[in-house]
């Protein structure tokens, strides 16, 4: 887990519920790490969300955003295990995608940043 961590999804704001192949899904935040060092060299934030659907394991994903201004929240992995998140980093995409605004508004909600 990274250090720097706020655990825990804020008590009075409500997750982010999503549709998903494997039907409805409650997204939650897990863990935010501010100032840590991104690829390249710059500064940012590192968020892990948990997804939850019923019948199925949990899966986390990790998102990260550049410190400077317009900075963009991003998702750096494709679907994490619980075991898989001690090793994020070795899973990290080549790519990595932006977020529908909505989506990302949520982010900034949970994590009081920006």
């Amino acid at each position: 887990m990274p250090d720097n961590n706020v655990p825990a999804s804020p008590p009075n704001e409500a997750p982010y519920r999503v549709q998903t192949p494997a039907g409805p899904a409650v997204v939650t935040l897990v863990s935010v790490a501010r100032g840590v060092e991104l690829p390249g060299g710059a500064s940012g934030d590192r968020v892990i969300l948990r997804s939850t659907v019923a019948g199925h394991p949990d899966v986390y994903a990790v998102f990260e955003r550049a410190a400077d201004p317009g900075g963009r929240w991003r998702r750096v992995t494709d679907e994490l295990t619980l075991a898989d998140l001690d090793t994020w980093t070795a899973h990290r995409r080549a790519t990595s995608s932006t977020l529908g605004s909505a989506f990302e508004s949520w982010i900034q909600r949970m994590t009081g940043c920006c």
